[in-house]
């Protein structure tokens, strides 16, 4: 009987660990999955953000090409009444509150298609401008949303002769 009881409590002891070890190994593992999953989501995102932005961008340069080559062909004293339709176009919807404005090179405003949304002109876009650099910049307004606006140099026979700045919303 003693050596009975012994055994049995060995026993115990032997399934008290193989349950600790089986216990142990699903929590790393279920821990490793977990950190697989959130890495690859995160992964995941920054592609998207990544690819959203660039895309957003690219419409911008789009839409400013097109002003700008419509402007010098014939520069008219406000923006084609088509504007809208141009918007739609690249972005496949009219974005909420769409900015675009027309400057002449050394940065004074010449016109503006909606006069509520008036945003800052940044001195590293001015100078740029000049130069005939194209800039991309995100600036936060009072509304909820960042504008990523491009600043884009319009360039006739080797001069800058204004600047087209176009702007969207970046709510999603």
């Amino acid at each position: 009987p003693y050596g009975a009881g012994r055994r049995l409590c060995d026993e115990g002891r032997i399934l008290m660990s193989v349950r600790s070890i089986r216990t142990r190994l699903t929590v790393w593992y279920t821990g490793l999955l977990a950190l697989t999953f959130v890495i690859l989501g995160a992964v995941a995102y920054l592609m998207v953000s990544y690819t959203l932005h660039k895309e957003a961008d690219s419409a911008l340069r789009s839409v400013a090409v097109t002003l700008a080559e419509r402007n010098v062909a014939q520069p008219p004293q406000v923006f084609p009444p088509d504007v809208d339709e141009v918007f739609r176009r690249f972005f496949g919807s009219l974005p909420m509150g769409p900015y675009f404005d027309w400057m002449d090179p050394s940065g004074n405003l010449t016109r503006q298609f909606n006069e509520r949304n008036t945003l800052p002109f940044t001195n590293d876009a001015r100078r740029n401008a000049v130069r005939g650099i194209a800039t991309f910049e995100t600036i936060r307004t009072g509304s909820r949303h960042p504008v990523r606006v491009l600043t884009w140099p319009v360039i006739q026979s080797g001069a800058v002769v204004g600047v087209v700045r176009v702007g969207m919303s970046q709510q999603n």
